[in-house]
């Protein structure tokens, strides 16, 4: 029953997939995305991970994925760097199934260690983000019994929310 619950609000993220047509490009490269799927909305993403009141100053999507199962269960995913107002940063893995709720929710899991949020004073480190990726379960292969509809690092994203040029990728 944990891997069920485990699996149902995992959110994955990474680097650019292999070469995939089943999530057509953006007009724009939205959220420093070069292929955002069509309908994902930076400020949904960003009032799904701050609901305490924070202020996004800019909020950028580091990875995406899309997974489906047997079932078929659909999970779409993001990794999302919000830069707040007063500074700080917020870091979020989050979710939505959108054949049922379509609504972005952060991921969690609540009977093992698990972070699916996490706020810094400053931007993190590479060791703090890599960090954050083992914690919050973000693995860049599809995992699970799911196959991988389509992904992407968002190299723009990554090089603005950390000054460097993406470390993680999808296989």
């Amino acid at each position: 029953m944990r891997h069920v619950v485990a699996l149902l609000l995992l959110v994955a993220v990474g680097g650019r997939a292999a070469a995939d047509a089943s999530v057509a490009p953006t007009a724009t490269s939205d959220g420093g995305c070069a292929r955002l799927p069509s309908g994902w909305r930076l400020d949904e993403l960003a009032r799904a991970a701050l609901r305490d009141g924070a202020r996004p100053r800019e909020t950028v999507v580091l990875a995406w994925q899309i997974d489906e199962d047997d079932r078929p269960l659909l999970i779409h995913a993001a990794v999302v760097w919000i830069a707040l107002a007063d500074g700080g940063v917020v870091v979020a893995n989050l979710y939505r199934h959108p054949r049922d709720r379509d609504e972005w929710r952060v991921s969690a899991v609540y009977d093992v260690p698990y972070v699916g949020l996490q706020r810094y004073e400053k931007p993190p480190t590479r060791a703090e983000l890599d960090r954050f990726f083992g914690d919050s379960w973000w693995f860049f292969r599809a995992r699970d019994g799911f196959r991988r509809l389509g992904a992407e690092v968002c190299a723009a994203a990554w090089r603005r929310a950390t000054g460097r040029a993406p470390w993680r990728a999808y296989p």
